[in-house]
């Protein structure tokens, strides 16, 4: 619970390098009848497809295939028409990573327009779906609940202001809306203060990056670290989302960890597209200036605390929690959406019991980081010069005394509730 706490409230480097594994990459699709459906587009006469030829396609027919699910079509980057009437498809989250999808039929499938978060995005989106022969243009959205609180917080200084909003990284369409006192702050804010700015991510930076913290450099493998019964049973979670042995040998166990963890995020129903960082990014980017309070290689660096048996340890207890990830992210996103910060506070906590090395890693992670966006937050408080900032952190940089806002009040700020 411990290491799937950090991934969805701290951890985010896995989702800025998803899709680095590998020259040899083949697209995978959980159903194979939606495979053969794309397959029979592109006349591919191979067992399997490569990205680039998947990213070719704008149209997909792929109706009357008895298709169930629909993972894997995000590797369908310019499809703009798709029919997928006459299934049997009810979660339609995949289609909201098609930035460039204009149209989709799902007539006949079992889903209730209204009653769907996903569809109901992409009308919003301006996508055009036809559903039960009727032409849906907008729909408004159904809410779940009452609006998310997250963890928010209001600093004044002088004549400057910081919102503080505790972030998570993953999460479905049903975490919205958020609180109109949340939407209120960042209509106001000049600037938007995040962990990383991945608007400004440079890939072969980013790759490089990756080179010298996640991948073994000395001649070592993945097995050879951690043995072949475990390195077994990584492959096994990890074979159907693409990863195979050749890929999967050349990286370290934290990072191997961090991908398992998320690759069972992602079979639970959350993505990043969800996530908060980038519901406020998208929203920012060309109107309000992106301010990033770390970078790549800062998150990275975390991780290479840990000694190798104590990466392995933190692999396998990844694979041995991994069938409960679904029941336990729903439970987390309940603490956030109700702002329940002091169950929040609980997972910062640091266990005696651990290995030295596991401490100081736990530190690094937190307090570490904390001092230093705390100091990069005070500078913009102490700025006097009539400005916003709304800043977005993963929620435990937020609760606590070591946390960013224990460290302000320390220093004699007001922190005060922001949602009255």
């Amino acid at each position: 619970m411990k290491q799937l706490t950090y991934t969805v409230f701290t951890v985010i480097v896995f989702f800025i390098l998803t899709g680095c594994n590998g020259e040899n990459e083949r697209v995978v699709f959980e159903d194979s009848q939606l495979g053969a459906a794309v397959m029979a587009e592109i006349s591919s006469e191979e067992e399997s497809i490569t990205p680039e030829e998947a990213a070719s396609l704008t149209e997909l027919d792929a109706a009357g295939r008895e298709i169930e699910s629909l993972d894997g079509i995000e590797a369908l980057t310019s499809l703009e028409i798709l029919d997928i009437s006459d299934n049997n498809i009810s979660d339609f989250s995949p289609l909201t990573e098609l930035e460039q999808l204009e149209m989709v039929f799902v007539m006949n499938n079992p889903v209730d327009l209204e009653e769907n978060p996903d569809l109901s995005a992409l009308a919003r989106n301006g996508v055009t779906i036809e559903y039960e022969e009727e032409e849906v243009e907008e729909v408004v959205f159904n809410e779940t609940g009452p609006p998310s609180e997250g963890v928010f917080y209001k600093i004044e200084e002088g004549s400057n202001t910081v919102y503080l909003f505790g972030s998570i990284h993953v999460g479905m369409a049903d975490i919205y809306p958020l609180h109109e006192e949340i939407e209120s702050a960042f209509a106001e804010a000049d600037y938007l203060a995040v962990e990383i700015d991945m608007t400004e991510i440079n890939e072969f930076e980013m790759a490089q990056q990756m080179s010298q913290q996640a991948v073994f450099v000395d001649g070592r493998t993945l097995s050879e670290v951690i043995g072949d019964d475990l390195f077994e049973q990584t492959l096994e979670k990890t074979r159907s989302f693409g990863f195979n042995a050749e890929i999967l040998e050349m990286y370290k166990p934290w990072f191997v960890a961090t991908l398992v963890s998320n690759l069972a995020i992602m079979e639970a129903g959350y993505t990043d597209e969800y996530g908060i960082d980038n519901y406020f990014m998208d929203r920012a980017d060309g109107q309000i200036d992106i301010i990033g309070l770390e970078t790549v290689e800062d998150q990275l660096g975390v991780f290479n605390v840990l000694s190798m048996e104590s990466q392995r340890e933190y692999l396998a207890e990844t694979l041995e929690e991994y069938d409960a990830v679904s029941e336990e992210m729903d439970e987390l996103m309940a603490v956030w959406r109700a702002g329940d910060t002091e169950t929040l506070s609980e997972n910062r906590e640091i266990d005696e019991s651990w290995s030295d090395d596991y401490q100081e890693f736990m530190r690094a992670m937190q307090d570490d980081r904390d001092e230093d966006m705390a100091e990069k937050i005070e500078e913009f408080l102490l700025g006097d010069n009539g400005e916003t900032y709304f800043v977005v952190v993963g929620a435990l940089h937020l609760v606590g005394e070591t946390s960013i806002t224990g460290l302000l009040e320390e220093q004699g700020y007001d922190i005060q509730e922001g949602i009255q």
